[in-house]
């Protein structure tokens, strides 16, 4: 029980939006879209462990699990928030880096196996999800918690999805948007 209600607090503690938060979704978005834009899966990959968007989506499910509609409100609120910076900012970075005379290659895999969702990706989303609640909660596993973000990879998408309103392509844009959503939801159940 003690476990729990410290697990609680901290995930409270860490989904609450302040300027550093921000400035880490911020950040991770930047490095995702640059390492989509490069097509460097390392560089992706480095951004997820940077990005703090999956707290406000177990606070989302703590607050659906105790039907708390003032913390799912936050957490919703959160989340949308989280997202339109995260898309905007990565749609300004690849105009930025289009500007500077780059192209996005035909071939670009990190764009490519972010429009294509598959039932796999979901439930990676549910174990995901079950492996940093169970995490949270227990003292000695919270330092796995940057390993559960890297298999859910919320980042990726939403700097898809900028790329995407950058280049106006809705295609990009609604793929990349359903896989993100999958995978929120996913890690919400």
């Amino acid at each position: 029980e003690q476990e729990k209600s410290e697990a609680v607090k901290r995930l409270i503690t860490t989904s609450t939006p302040d300027a550093d938060f921000f400035l880490m979704i911020i950040l991770s978005v930047l490095m995702a879209t640059l390492g989509v834009l490069m097509d460097a899966p390392s560089i992706v990959i480095g951004s997820m462990l940077i990005a703090p968007i999956l707290y406000p989506l177990l606070s989302l499910a703590l607050g659906v699990a105790i039907s708390d509609r003032k913390l799912m409100k936050r957490s919703f609120r959160t989340v949308t928030r989280s997202v339109t910076i995260a898309v905007l900012i990565s749609a300004f970075a690849t105009l930025l880096y289009l500007g500077a005379g780059n192209e996005i290659g035909d071939g670009n895999q990190e764009i490519i196996s972010r429009i294509y969702p598959s039932f796999g990706y979901a439930l990676v989303a549910v174990v995901a999800g079950f492996a940093a609640s169970f995490a949270l909660v227990k003292k000695d596993l919270r330092e796995m918690l940057s390993g559960t973000a890297i298999s859910v990879a919320l980042v990726p998408p939403l700097a898809v999805m900028g790329v995407g309103l950058a280049i106006t392509s809705w295609r990009v844009f609604s793929a990349s948007l359903m896989l993100f959503l999958i995978n929120a939801v996913c890690i919400v159940l």
